[in-house]
């Protein structure tokens, strides 16, 4: 099956691999090969497709927050992820993987309990309030039975104790998003409106023949304009769509996602698309 595949790869002459940007690797480049066969067959914790509309491969590395105010072990743990393919986020404090979590989607976060200001247990807990459901693996010094049964029933799914053997810790991780249905990609029809396109299974945007670099969310909400274009969208309709969860109504991320994608779409063009209408929203429409 393994051989088969590197002929497979070696004929198409091309891949493509989704770090929220699309990046065409042009064969032959046996390290980048190798490495990414290494992630693909050994590791399994690659989404890979085969893009119908030309004919590569493309994969979709895992997203995964790390939680950690330890330098040497946030470190040590987001290295040794990234070295087997996964993309990483490190945060010192359950504040900032608050704010995190918000901007970018993620398929799975490994949490300290003792942190600074607010603990792990909290995070998760107001993670779960919130309605965030990716996998995540509690990874503290803590090692009593009672300390592991708190942390599975305020919402952990997996407790790792320190110290830890990296090669477990990747174990328990691909266990986990393996039982995760988010980190499942779908192939769509591409989405233009006025100049404006996304071809939603590549994660590709552009404006006329200028290519657009989107974080994930911006690409999650452009998919929702597009599809609801020259429709009035409230604020709440794009939390529920774009977060899946809701946030405190006074919240202003709504207001500074739709900016940063206006910013993007609508940068040195005549015609603006993404308008906002006051007291009820925004809508996707050619002019004012």
């Amino acid at each position: 099956m393994g051989c088969c595949f590197c002929v497979l790869l070696l004929l198409s002459q091309r891949l493509v691999v989704d770090y929220g940007v699309i990046i065409a690797l042009t064969l032959p480049e046996h390290y980048r090969l190798e490495r990414f066969l290494h992630f693909w067959l050994f590791t399994g914790n690659l989404a890979l497709k085969n893009d119908s509309n030309n004919g590569r491969l493309r994969c979709t590395p895992l997203n995964i927050l790390v939680v950690e105010d330890d330098s040497v072990i946030s470190t040590f743990v987001s290295d040794g992820l990234k070295e087997h393919g996964y993309g990483v986020t490190q945060c010192q404090s359950a504040e900032e993987a608050m704010d995190e979590v918000v901007i970018d989607p993620f398929d799975l976060a490994i949490v300290d309990i003792m942190l600074p200001g607010m603990n792990g247990l909290d995070l998760v807990k107001n993670l779960r309030g919130q309605g965030v459901t990716f996998p995540i693996l509690f990874l503290s010094a803590r090692k009593t039975v009672e300390d592991k049964v708190s942390g599975l029933r305020i919402g952990g799914d997996d407790y790792l104790t320190k110290p830890f053997s990296f090669n477990e810790l990747l174990a328990r991780v691909e266990v986990l998003l393996r039982r995760n249905p988010s980190s499942q990609t779908t192939v769509t029809e591409q989405l233009s409106f006025h100049g404006l396109s996304f071809d939603p299974s590549r994660k590709l945007a552009w404006r006329g023949d200028r290519k657009l670099s989107l974080q994930p969310r911006e690409m999650v909400l452009l998919e929702f304009f597009l599809r609801n274009r020259e429709r009035v969208i409230s604020r709440t309709q794009i939390m529920e769509h774009v977060w899946d969860y809701q946030f405190d109504p006074q919240t202003n991320v709504v207001d500074v996602l739709v900016c940063r994608l206006r910013s993007k779409i609508d940068k040195d063009e005549p015609v603006k698309l993404l308008h906002t209408i006051r007291g009820m929203g925004y809508v996707l429409r050619a002019g004012e």
